[in-house]
Protein backbone atom coordinates (compact mmCIF):
# COMPACT_ATOMS: atom_id res chain seq x y z
CA UNK A 1 0.00 0.00 0.00
CA UNK A 2 2.82 2.33 0.85
CA UNK A 3 5.15 1.53 -2.13
CA UNK A 4 1.78 2.22 -4.50
CA UNK A 5 1.18 5.57 -2.89
CA UNK A 6 4.82 6.65 -3.19
CA UNK A 7 4.76 5.53 -6.54
CA UNK A 8 1.87 7.77 -7.31
CA UNK A 9 3.11 10.48 -5.55
CA UNK A 10 6.73 10.07 -7.54
CA UNK A 11 4.52 9.67 -10.81
CA UNK A 12 2.78 12.73 -10.09
CA UNK A 13 5.97 14.25 -9.82
CA UNK A 14 8.14 13.54 -12.68
CA UNK A 15 4.38 14.48 -14.88
CA UNK A 16 4.79 17.69 -14.45
CA UNK A 17 1.38 17.20 -12.57
CA UNK A 18 0.60 19.81 -9.30
CA UNK A 19 2.27 18.26 -6.14
CA UNK A 20 -0.27 18.28 -2.96
CA UNK A 21 -0.91 21.74 -1.62
CA UNK A 22 1.11 23.35 -4.37
CA UNK A 23 -1.14 26.47 -5.79
CA UNK A 24 -1.07 27.00 -9.59
CA UNK A 25 -2.93 29.10 -12.31
CA UNK A 26 -5.67 27.38 -13.23
CA UNK A 27 -5.32 26.09 -17.04
CA UNK A 28 -7.82 25.56 -20.05
CA UNK A 29 -8.09 22.18 -19.35
CA UNK A 30 -8.71 22.81 -15.58
CA UNK A 31 -11.73 25.29 -16.84
CA UNK A 32 -13.19 22.97 -19.21
CA UNK A 33 -13.44 19.93 -16.52
CA UNK A 34 -16.43 18.63 -15.37
CA UNK A 35 -15.71 19.10 -11.78
CA UNK A 36 -15.01 23.09 -12.21
CA UNK A 37 -17.70 23.07 -14.30
CA UNK A 38 -19.92 22.26 -11.90
CA UNK A 39 -18.00 24.44 -8.99
CA UNK A 40 -18.82 27.33 -11.85
CA UNK A 41 -22.61 26.64 -12.85
CA UNK A 42 -22.66 26.72 -8.49
CA UNK A 43 -20.96 29.94 -8.33
CA UNK A 44 -23.34 31.93 -10.93
CA UNK A 45 -26.49 30.93 -9.22
CA UNK A 46 -25.08 32.17 -5.74
CA UNK A 47 -23.72 35.41 -7.34
CA UNK A 48 -26.69 36.27 -8.89
CA UNK A 49 -28.64 35.78 -5.50
CA UNK A 50 -26.17 38.05 -3.65
CA UNK A 51 -26.83 40.71 -6.20
CA UNK A 52 -28.61 43.81 -5.55
CA UNK A 53 -30.24 43.08 -8.68
CA UNK A 54 -34.19 41.83 -10.18
CA UNK A 55 -32.41 41.09 -13.49
CA UNK A 56 -30.44 37.81 -13.85
CA UNK A 57 -26.52 38.41 -14.59
CA UNK A 58 -24.44 36.03 -16.65
CA UNK A 59 -20.79 35.18 -16.92
CA UNK A 60 -19.41 37.17 -20.05
CA UNK A 61 -15.78 36.08 -19.18
CA UNK A 62 -13.18 34.10 -16.56
CA UNK A 63 -11.31 36.60 -14.88
CA UNK A 64 -8.27 34.51 -13.05
CA UNK A 65 -7.61 32.00 -10.48
CA UNK A 66 -5.72 29.54 -9.01
CA UNK A 67 -6.60 25.60 -7.77
CA UNK A 68 -4.43 23.80 -4.58
CA UNK A 69 -4.71 20.02 -4.94
CA UNK A 70 -5.20 17.93 -1.77
CA UNK A 71 -5.28 14.20 -1.22
CA UNK A 72 -9.24 14.62 -0.72
CA UNK A 73 -9.84 17.13 -3.79
CA UNK A 74 -9.59 20.39 -5.26
CA UNK A 75 -9.39 24.03 -4.16
CA UNK A 76 -10.53 26.43 -6.64
CA UNK A 77 -9.64 30.53 -6.04
CA UNK A 78 -11.15 32.52 -9.06
CA UNK A 79 -13.24 35.34 -10.46
CA UNK A 80 -15.43 35.65 -13.40
CA UNK A 81 -17.16 38.96 -15.00
CA UNK A 82 -20.88 38.40 -15.23
CA UNK A 83 -22.98 41.40 -16.80
CA UNK A 84 -27.05 42.19 -16.19
CA UNK A 85 -29.21 40.40 -18.88
CA UNK A 86 -33.37 41.52 -18.96
CA UNK A 87 -34.41 38.21 -17.64
CA UNK A 88 -35.88 38.51 -14.06
CA UNK A 89 -33.82 36.76 -11.54
CA UNK A 90 -37.23 35.13 -10.12
CA UNK A 91 -38.23 33.75 -14.14
CA UNK A 92 -34.66 32.45 -13.93
CA UNK A 93 -34.53 31.00 -10.67
CA UNK A 94 -38.24 29.54 -10.85
CA UNK A 95 -36.75 27.73 -14.20
CA UNK A 96 -39.50 29.83 -16.66
CA UNK A 97 -36.46 30.73 -18.64
CA UNK A 98 -34.30 27.73 -19.70
CA UNK A 99 -31.53 29.14 -22.20
CA UNK A 100 -30.07 32.27 -21.08
CA UNK A 101 -28.77 32.86 -24.24
CA UNK A 102 -31.81 33.80 -25.15
CA UNK A 103 -31.75 36.88 -22.52
CA UNK A 104 -30.35 40.36 -24.37
CA UNK A 105 -28.22 42.78 -22.43
CA UNK A 106 -28.82 45.84 -20.71
CA UNK A 107 -27.88 48.72 -22.68
CA UNK A 108 -25.89 50.00 -19.64
CA UNK A 109 -24.19 46.70 -19.00
CA UNK A 110 -23.93 46.73 -15.79
CA UNK A 111 -21.46 44.40 -14.53
CA UNK A 112 -20.17 42.99 -11.21
CA UNK A 113 -17.09 40.37 -10.27
CA UNK A 114 -17.79 37.19 -8.51
CA UNK A 115 -15.03 36.00 -6.91
CA UNK A 116 -15.11 32.56 -5.50
CA UNK A 117 -13.65 29.87 -3.34
CA UNK A 118 -14.41 26.35 -3.22
CA UNK A 119 -13.23 23.92 -0.79
CA UNK A 120 -13.19 20.16 -1.07
CA UNK A 121 -14.69 18.54 2.47
CA UNK A 122 -12.74 15.74 3.96
CA UNK A 123 -14.60 12.30 3.47
CA UNK A 124 -17.60 14.10 1.66
CA UNK A 125 -18.61 14.59 -1.98
CA UNK A 126 -19.45 17.83 -1.08
CA UNK A 127 -17.86 21.05 -1.70
CA UNK A 128 -17.89 24.50 0.39
CA UNK A 129 -18.73 26.93 -2.24
CA UNK A 130 -18.45 30.85 -1.00
CA UNK A 131 -19.06 34.03 -3.04
CA UNK A 132 -18.73 37.56 -3.37
CA UNK A 133 -20.06 40.06 -5.37
CA UNK A 134 -18.49 43.26 -6.64
CA UNK A 135 -20.22 45.97 -8.82
CA UNK A 136 -17.76 47.13 -11.21
CA UNK A 137 -17.29 49.61 -13.83
CA UNK A 138 -16.24 48.26 -17.59
CA UNK A 139 -13.01 50.29 -17.45
CA UNK A 140 -12.27 47.99 -13.80
CA UNK A 141 -12.02 44.20 -15.71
Amino acid sequence: MYAFILFAIGLGVCSGASKIGEKVKLTNEDVESDDFEEVNRVANVQCNLLSNSQYWFTQKYFYLGTKEVFYYGIRYDYSFVQVETNCLITQVAAGGTTDIGTCGFHDDERTQRCNVTAIPQPNSPERLITVTVTEVGTEEY
